[in-house]
């Protein structure tokens, strides 16, 4: 077959390492191959690009394994011609598979030219990629942990959303810091913390804070835990329902008595 790529190379690369196969084609049409293995890290990087540059070959098959690829293609694809190799159209033949006979596959392909690229936009479109991805990324995110505060607020009966139509707006938001404080809600206090449309619903939401005021006790609340002997613990773990209902029933029984006093 014609020689499309006299000089080339094929990288075979993984997580800790990558091989490469250095394909030189004679000019009687015989060609050799020269293998040598790098480290990953940003030095091994610099080295095989040296390399290869000294070595007067400027066109690569670069295996896209994961993500691993990625640095070796940021810093050689200003000094390179890289074709990006999808490994499901690359595969060798069968038998004992080694990073070196992988590179070596590679190179051969790509010296007659049946590596077929995968599609690398350019450098600024990459990263303009990558900030818009994050950012939908952080959209995905914030969604959630809106939609967890408003699921919280509704099983707290906490129904912001039923008065207000932005729950996270600064008018809602104002309300939530104000509770969460344990600040005394007035209506001298709603005019100062709503804002906009919302202010023509005060008498609403003075309505509805009181009816919250009437779920609460006018106590302190308390986080309790309970405790158990460790030569207890290997029969709770096998009778667990038994002994978390002795549990919740004697914690019962010490609150109601407690109550009487």
């Amino acid at each position: 077959m014609k020689v499309i790529h006299p000089i080339c190379a094929g990288i075979d690369i993984h997580k800790k390492s990558f091989t490469i196969a250095l394909n030189e084609t004679k000019a009687n049409g015989t060609y050799s191959v020269r293998t040598k293995t790098f480290s990953t890290m940003q030095a091994g990087i610099l080295s095989a690009r040296e390399w290869l540059l000294q070595s007067n070959c400027l066109d690569i098959a670069l295996e896209s394994t994961g993500k691993y690829w990625i640095p070796v293609f940021n810093l050689f694809e200003d000094h390179f011609d890289i074709t990006l190799a999808n490994p499901r159209r690359t595969k060798t033949f069968p038998g004992k598979k080694t990073d070196v006979r992988d590179a070596k596959w590679l190179s051969e392909l790509h010296r007659i030219g049946l590596v077929d690229p995968s599609f690398i936009p350019p450098r600024d479109i990459r990263e303009l990629r990558e900030l818009t991805r994050y950012r939908t990324k952080l959209i995905k995110m914030r969604s959630a942990e809106k939609n967890r505060v408003q699921n919280s607020l509704i099983v707290s009966n906490i129904m912001i959303s039923s008065v207000a139509t932005d729950t996270f707006g600064k008018s809602g938001m104002n309300i939530i810091f104000a509770l969460l404080a344990k600040e005394e809600i007035t209506e001298d206090l709603l005019q100062l913390i709503v804002l906009g449309k919302l202010r023509s619903k005060i008498p609403e939401l003075m309505e509805w804070l009181e009816d919250r005021h009437q779920d609460l006790l006018p106590v302190g609340y308390f986080h309790v835990v309970f405790t158990m002997p460790g030569e207890l613990i290997q029969i709770a773990l096998r009778n667990q329902k038994e002994v978390y209902s002795i549990l919740f029933q004697a914690a019962s029984d010490t609150l109601k008595e407690l109550a009487r006093d």
